[in-house]
């Protein structure tokens, strides 16, 4: 498990790394497109389209049916009748494919997520970081925290909850760079990644102990080892904007329409009826 997704991370990062420099944007409209066509492909492939085709073709013909007997209540009815019998057929043969195709969507959104909600910090953004501990641990005043290298610094005193087992810093980066979260806890060191960078790369905001659940809706997340009493850790990195005409558009809003879009744009040249 695993193992595939890293693969699958490994691929979608070697996908977005020549849009890595660019406006976010960019990455989220070429995505979009190339899961339009490729769901595209995949409803070619598993639906039925010879029964398609036939099935649109009756839908056309009760259309008619409707506008040239409006005034035949009883031929109406039964148009209609038919009508809705014949939509549901329809339905029918588009219920594979969705099957289908629900599985790869799910996979590509989960990795969209983790480019396109949050960005990485930028040189003066403070940020909240947030370490939860197992109930075992009792001391929170020997947990302490050192970023490494010098370019993250400490903008404040921790502020440690013993009653939900939490202790929050807050840190304020001062220039790019790729730095490590060094906490000591219990006589244990734990190191967690915190990236300052103008770059399209996956960030993630939340991290917890993996497990089965977990291991598929965070891939490739760094996690506290099993032996390190660290129930979760939160960074809470700057949510990422992808203006489009001067409105910032939630990014799944954006994907879902430029993916549709690029769909119906090439069914007719690659053969396919939706």
């Amino acid at each position: 498990m695993v193992f595939i997704n890293a693969l699958i991370s490994s691929i979608f990062d070697l996908f977005f790394y020549p849009f890595s420099r660019m406006p976010g944007i960019i990455g989220l409209l070429a995505i979009s497109i190339v899961t339009g066509l490729v769901m595209l492909i995949i409803f070619k492939y598993t639906s039925n389209q010879g029964a398609i085709r036939q099935t649109k073709q009756i839908i056309k013909g009760l259309f008619l049916e409707l506008r040239l007997y409006k005034d035949d209540l009883k031929q109406s009815l039964q148009s209609q009748k038919r009508l809705l019998r014949t939509n549901l057929t329809y339905m029918k043969y588009s219920v594979i494919p969705m099957l289908v195709m629900i599985v790869p969507v799910i996979l590509i959104l989960i990795q969209m997520n983790f480019r396109f909600s949050n960005r990485p910090l930028q040189p003066g953004d403070d940020v909240l970081v947030k370490l939860t501990t197992e109930p075992s641990v009792y001391a929170l005043d020997t947990i302490n925290l050192e970023i490494e290298p010098e370019g993250v610094t400490l903008a404040s005193k921790p502020l440690r909850i013993t009653l939900s087992g939490e202790v929050d810093w807050r840190v304020r980066a001062e220039k790019p760079g790729n730095y490590e979260l060094v906490f000591s806890i219990e006589g244990l060191e734990y190191r967690h990644p915190l990236l300052v960078s103008n770059d399209l790369v996956r960030v993630y905001p939340e991290t917890m102990k993996p497990d089965f659940l977990e291991t598929w809706l965070y891939p490739g997340a760094p996690c506290p080892p099993e032996n390190v009493p660290i129930q979760g850790l939160s960074i809470a990195y700057p949510e990422r904007t992808t203006p489009i005409l001067g409105f910032n558009i939630h990014w799944l809003i954006t994907f879902l329409i430029v993916s549709i879009i690029a769909g119906f744009a090439v069914k007719k040249p690659f053969g396919v009826e939706i």
